[in-house]
């Protein structure tokens, strides 16, 4: 390795940032004279004030096909037909596959199948189990994870069967519903959601340039955004910019 004052920002591939790897040079030396050396530009770089062990730097990667590293020697996911050991190194995928398998977990066990399928106890793609009015099944466990029509019905996990929405659709103006439970999981679009702290109870139309709304008047609001003033109309709380005001032409909502 070249001893140097500079410092790397972006490496080229088949290299990975490591502010630590003059620490690792260091300590990876077998014989003195090398150590010497190494020792004398250290300690000048030290005298000059420069913290050389916090220099960022480009190592050669040591694991390859690897899509998302942890560092120059581990790996967090692998590329298309290869599969993470339990040393988070990248093998390639079996050539007697396991049927249905998407993802290996090793050589011989699937840890993620295709559609339809999931892996049994023995690490093998088995069909999922029929599930009445099931548009898309889980492909880790043996488990219904979408029904045919999301707004009407959700997924009853204990069961694992799709069952009629009741709770969820009473909420007006819910945008989106959570396929795993009977609840509202977004509310729709100019709607602001209001929550027992775990769960949406009702979506409220948002009050324009409103920050914090009254938790007791969907229609009055406590808190304006920045440059708005809160103003009474007709026993309710707005926002609007102060009298006077005209920053844009033209614009009614500022930020």
């Amino acid at each position: 390795m070249t001893y140097t004052d500079f410092e790397c920002k972006t490496c080229k591939s088949g290299y990975i940032l490591n502010k630590n790897y003059y620490l690792k040079d260091f300590s990876d030396m077998t014989f003195k004279n090398q150590r010497d050396r190494a020792l004398t530009w250290f300690y000048g770089g030290l005298l000059n004030d420069i913290r050389f062990e916090n220099t960022d730097l480009c190592q050669p990667i040591e694991v390859m096909n690897c899509l998302k590293l942890i560092d120059f020697e581990t790996c967090s996911e692998c590329d298309i037909e290869y599969y993470l050991t339990d040393q988070k190194k990248c093998k390639m995928n079996p050539d007697e596959v396991v049927l249905h398998c998407t993802v290996y977990s090793s050589l011989e066990t699937c840890a993620e199948c295709e559609q339809g399928y999931y892996p049994n106890t023995s690490g093998r793609c088995t069909t999922n189990s029929p599930s009445a009015g099931c548009s898309k099944f889980s492909s880790v466990i043996d488990q219904c994870a979408e029904c045919n029509s999301n707004t009407d019905n959700y997924v009853d996990t204990a069961q694992n069967k799709c069952s009629p929405r009741t709770e969820g659709k009473k909420i007006p103006n819910c945008g989106k519903y959570n396929p795993l439970a009977d609840e509202c999981a977004a509310c729709a679009d100019t709607f602001i959601a209001i929550t027992n702290g775990t769960s949406i109870q009702s979506c409220w139309r948002k009050v324009d340039n409103c920050d914090v709304h009254d938790p007791q008047n969907q229609d009055s609001c406590l808190s304006c955004d920045s440059l708005y003033i809160r103003v009474l109309q007709d026993d309710l709380y707005k926002c609007a910019l102060p009298q006077g005001t005209d920053l844009i032409t033209g614009c009614i909502n500022y930020s």
